[in-house]
């Protein structure tokens, strides 16, 4: 179907070029798929079968009309997609008048096809990418399959999310083409190990091996990017980073929450501790905490085994108790002060709190406090 409408136009588009002689273009059947005589399509043309029986150019005169049923005099050549024979094209005429211009007819119909073909698989190929970005950011499954193949992708974890807006809280999508194009040649996306596309009114990119090592060079290319380009109007967010598909609905949600985070810069990340802040204000205030106290202990656990947590939870509980006091917590709890000491730390690390102040990271500490002891 694709390749008959590909036809269509080029013989249309083309026979004003050739003084509106016909032009016919055949299928791998030998059967006429666009012709600027419309009503022979459909039919069989015995020209073009023998071409694609030898591969051959097939010249079709008054004397030898009558061998080619269908048929009528001109120059009948193949079409070649490579090694693959994709059909025939024919030019009405005395084959001696034509054939100049039926190899001419047939350089422009291999080159436009190829066009065409292209186009149209750099559009699946989109498609295919974004289903699949689509499949992992609502946390279905996503396993790699043909999908995954054609794309030649291979995603890899660590990952992030990272959240594209153009224009300030408005639907201003014309600019995300542009921005997509220029981040491929910046290499700030690579279409082998990334997945990206449109989502809603944001242009989103699952960025693959971002681990907290590469991120501060890679937050600072985004911020070079924007400047060197012009992008006044554009912000980027990155969510938290992903140990696996699992994390990847929680990145996003970050991601897309930062965008809207008014004292964020152009370029945001979660992993700095006033938007992740700000972040965990905002979804405590919505309503989210049960929600939100999961993925801290998630992130936790990620870290450091289950006893190892509930201990430094006591720890912390009997620091907290005495009012942040070192040496009354550690004498409750029959340690030395440095082995409190270096539980809180690891707590904090662990949690993402160790650039906060006291009071931040007794807050969310005794949050997780209380609802693991529910």
């Amino acid at each position: 179907m694709a390749f008959a409408g590909y036809a269509q136009d080029f013989v249309e588009a083309t026979s004003k070029l050739v003084k509106g002689r016909t032009i016919n273009i055949m299928d791998r059947r030998g059967c006429i798929v666009a012709s600027t005589e419309k009503e022979r399509i459909g039919t069989f043309h015995a020209g073009a079968y023998e071409v694609l029986q030898t591969g051959e150019p097939v010249l079709i005169s008054e004397e030898n009309v009558e061998r080619y049923p269908g048929a009528k005099k001109g120059y009948n050549l193949p079409i070649w997609n490579g090694d693959r024979m994709e059909g025939v094209i024919g030019i009405f005429g005395n084959p001696e008048e034509v054939e100049d211009i039926a190899n001419l007819l047939r350089v422009y119909v291999t080159q436009y096809f190829k066009t065409r073909t292209s186009a149209r698989r750099e559009r699946l190929e989109t498609e295919v990418r974004q289903q699949i970005l689509l499949r992992l950011l609502s946390g279905e499954e996503a396993e790699e399959g043909m999908d995954w193949e054609m794309l030649g992708v291979r995603l890899r974890y660590p990952a992030r999310v990272m959240a594209v807006r153009s224009g300030q809280y408005r639907r201003e999508t014309s600019s995300y083409p542009r921005i997509e194009k220029l981040m491929l040649e910046n290499a700030l996306l690579r279409p082998e190990r990334d997945l990206y596309g449109m989502v809603g009114n944001c242009y989103i990119a699952l960025v693959s091996g971002l681990t907290q090592e590469r991120l501060p060079a890679y937050l600072e290319s985004l911020r070079l990017f924007l400047e060197t380009r012009g992008f006044k109007e554009v912000r980027i967010a990155l969510g938290e980073e992903c140990a696996g598909k699992e994390q990847v609905p929680i990145s996003y949600k970050e991601a897309t929450a930062l965008l809207k985070d008014r004292d964020a810069g152009m370029v945001s990340s979660i992993s700095d501790p006033g938007c992740r802040m700000r972040y965990y204000k905002a979804v405590l205030a919505g309503g989210e905490a049960e929600a939100f106290l999961n993925r801290l202990q998630q992130r936790a656990l990620a870290d450091m085994d289950r006893e190892s947590l509930f201990q430094c939870l006591d720890t912390a509980k009997a620091y907290y108790g005495w009012d942040r006091s070192v040496q009354k917590a550690a004498q409750q709890l029959h340690i030395h002060k440095n082995t409190l000491l270096y539980r809180m730390g690891r707590l904090y690390k662990c949690l993402g709190l160790e650039e906060e102040g006291d009071y931040t990271k007794e807050f969310f500490i005794r949050l997780l406090i209380v609802r693991l002891e529910r």
